[in-house]
């Protein structure tokens, strides 16, 4: 209780209470949003949410829940992202680890990247709104530069590449391929 006239339940119940009602690459957004990496956002880990689930027992959309908290992936930065990383598994590419860090050996430190098939060395990286400002265009650039220099290849998406199906089986169709190269050759063509 806030006080006599509110009442609330914690993050963990919520997430439970609305399973019912979506489907489960909505219920792992929302999962991977109350788990993302922005401490001023983030509203619980997996971990918490684990032990919650084991306490209560059985509730409608169960079974949706516990598939959606399999494919949560915690500190993730935005839905967009989490709806690539779905979209890549959907097409049977490999799992993609979120919010890696990436040495640089040129500049001896470490960048942290969107998603990466860190066997392949294949970055994906979406680009929303926050990306247009010219200063975060420009630090992209060199991130992705200086990506290229230690062997890794990456695909940005956009708002375009989620626009149609079409739009994001092609974006996977480069990426796959980009896979492909590196697991054949261990090094991509320019």
């Amino acid at each position: 209780m806030i006080d006599d006239l509110i009442a609330v339940v914690s993050v963990e119940q919520a997430l439970c209470q609305i399973a019912q009602f979506v489907d489960v690459e909505s219920m792992v957004i929302a999962l991977d949003w109350a788990t993302c990496r922005n401490e001023h956002l983030k509203q619980t880990t997996k971990d918490k949410i684990s032990l919650f689930l084991a306490d209560i027992g059985r509730f409608p959309g169960i079974r949706l829940f516990r598939k959606a908290l399999s494919l949560c992936r915690e500190n993730t930065d935005s839905p967009q992202e989490s709806i690539l990383r779905l979209e890549s598994v959907k097409r049977g590419l490999p799992e993609l680890e979120v919010n890696a860090p990436i040495y640089l050996p040129l500049q001896n430190k470490e960048v942290v990247v969107d998603m990466v098939y860190p066997n392949d060395h294949v970055i994906l990286e979406y680009d929303g709104r926050y990306h247009y400002d010219r200063n975060r265009w420009e630090g992209d650039i060199e991130k992705r530069n200086n990506l290229s220099f230690a062997g890794y290849k990456t695909f940005p998406a956009t708002r375009r590449t989620f626009a149609t199906t079409q739009n994001l089986d092609e974006y996977f169709r480069i990426v796959g391929s980009a896979i492909a190269e590196y697991r054949n050759t261990g090094s991509f063509s320019q």
